[in-house]
């Protein structure tokens, strides 16, 4: 094993093993040393494959991501409509998202904090979402489903009307109190905003 594999490896070990710190303890209370006992390292030694506990994290919500995104992606296809395969990856793409939040006890603060940080990575992130949107949109488009409509303008304006209707609901729900964010209204929201936009521009 070379050194650059043994590194690689280490560092999906910690990523496993923070995984799990991250889901039991949440993002603020987990310290690097929680993460290092874990790992069989010392502080020190976790700064070799990661920066800080931001990267750590980041790192672990990005795996995340993609297992979660291609999961969706995959499960849209039972679908017939382009209305319903759009419905039904932003609904679960959000469903995904709060059961995330709950699960790593991450508030909207944190949230806010760590983003800055990583831009670049959510930008990425983001960007194969609404290429994916476009490619339902355009798919639609080809066998008649829908009509001729700029796919990915649409396919941006509905990714960020459901991340805004999200976001609000982060910061209405106060999840501090209880600790458990719910997103029920944010699903009826999207239903209703999926309706009107699809019946708005006569793509049924």
């Amino acid at each position: 094993m070379t050194a650059k594999t043994r590194r690689s490896s280490k560092r999906e070990l910690i990523l496993e093993r923070a995984r799990s710190i991250f889901t039991e303890y949440g993002y603020e209370k987990t310290t690097l040393d929680d993460i290092g006992s874990e790992c069989g390292l010392n502080k020190a030694s976790l700064y070799y494959y990661f920066r800080n506990k931001e990267e750590i994290y980041v790192q672990v919500l990005l795996t995340e991501a993609d297992k979660y995104i291609s999961d969706l992606q995959e499960k849209v296809q039972d679908y017939h409509t382009t209305e319903e395969k759009i419905f039904q990856y932003l609904l679960n793409r959000i469903r995904r998202y709060a059961e995330a939040l709950n699960v790593s006890q991450l508030s909207f603060s944190s949230v806010q904090k760590v983003e800055p940080m990583f831009q670049d990575l959510f930008q990425k992130i983001k960007n194969e979402e609404i290429d994916f949107l476009q490619q339902l949109l355009s798919e639609g488009i080809r066998t008649g489903d829908i009509e001729e409509v700029d796919a990915h303008e649409l396919a941006e304006s509905l990714f960020v009307i459901s991340d805004a209707l999200k976001h609000e609901r982060m910061i209405q729900e106060k999840p501090y109190h209880s600790g458990v964010y719910n997103y029920t209204k944010v699903e009826d929201q999207l239903s209703m905003m999926i309706r009107l936009i699809f019946k708005g521009l006569n793509l049924n």
